[in-house]
């Protein structure tokens, strides 16, 4: 490995890195925002509702039959 080839890989890692701790502080940020707007309250919340609709709709299939 030549002098040039070694500063381009170490180059592209230093890129890779950079790319990955900004992918982390971007993903702590958009973490805590959603958890201190009580988002994911709502989001567990619609969960649940959409499991109890699904859970109607079988036993009324269930019940045609």
């Amino acid at each position: 490995m030549d002098g040039a080839s070694a500063v381009s890989f170490a180059g592209i890692l230093m890129i890779f890195i950079f790319i990955a701790l900004v992918g982390l502080i971007l993903y702590a940020v958009f973490s805590l925002a959603i958890k201190r707007s009580g988002l994911r309250k709502e989001i567990s919340g619609l969960k649940q509702e959409i499991r109890l609709l699904k859970e109607r709709m079988e036993k009324k299939e269930h019940n045609l039959d």
